[in-house]
């Protein structure tokens, strides 16, 4: 909130999203702006195909239809749902857009947010053009590791479906289960239940094939080297 004048903070208004909640429908009319102060958001693409796949995140102190306010355009452009229960403060839309005409300060800040936001997506995008799905899982489950990581007791459980993970990944759910099942038989994950299992030493073992050229093939036990 600093940097925007009282008069302008006066007009948001609290708003708490629980987890899954949709913020912002794709296509459907743009009522208000917002501004994240606690939790994580998901910027989700649906295609036609059905298919739903994770476009971005958005953080706290981000402002969410900032787009769509320096556009001018009342439509949403994206669907933004809430990843974990999040609280957010709202401002009617016209309010929004009034006050970027009216006032610099304010327009600077929220087009210098957004552009920080689209350049570090670019910068996302653009590295993960050169990464094969097999590549993409297997960071994507040391990112898991390294937010949870796994106790020498006991493997570490990954509860969410395959679609939720390769909507995470950006890859569809037949990659993610062809590059799983590569994993499970070079003995690099567990798969029970239907749910990914990873122990400390097959994190380590991920790790060091993180590092290893994406042509490599995945050699069973040890390090895979």
């Amino acid at each position: 909130m600093a940097g925007i004048p009282e008069y302008i903070r006066s007009k948001f208004v609290p708003s708490v999203f629980a987890k899954d909640s949709v913020v912002a429908k794709k296509d459907a009319q743009t009522d208000h702006a917002y501004l994240v102060l606690k939790g994580l958001l998901r910027v989700v693409a649906e295609f036609e195909d059905g298919n739903h796949y994770l476009f971005a995140q958005i953080k706290p102190f981000s402002f969410v239809s900032d787009l769509e306010a320096l556009s001018e355009q009342t439509v949403n452009a994206v669907t933004v749902v809430a990843a974990e229960d999040s609280v957010l403060l709202r401002m009617d839309i016209r309010d929004f857009i009034r006050f970027l005409k009216t006032d610099h300060g304010f327009l600077l800040l929220v087009s210098g947010s957004l552009a920080k936001k689209m350049f570090q997506r670019s910068v996302e995008m653009g590295a993960g053009l050169y990464k094969a799905g097999l590549q993409k899982v297997i960071l994507y489950l040391l990112k898991r590791c390294q937010e949870e990581a796994p106790d020498p007791r006991k493997p570490l459980i990954l509860n969410q479906t395959r679609p939720v993970i390769a909507s995470e990944i950006g890859i569809s759910v037949k990659t993610l289960n062809r590059s799983l099942q590569k994993l499970k038989q070079a003995g690099r994950i567990h798969i029970a239940r239907g749910k990914i299992q990873i122990t400390e030493k097959q994190y380590g073992d991920l790790l060091l094939q993180s590092q290893e050229s994406p042509s490599s093939s995945i050699r069973p036990g040890g390090s895979g080297s």
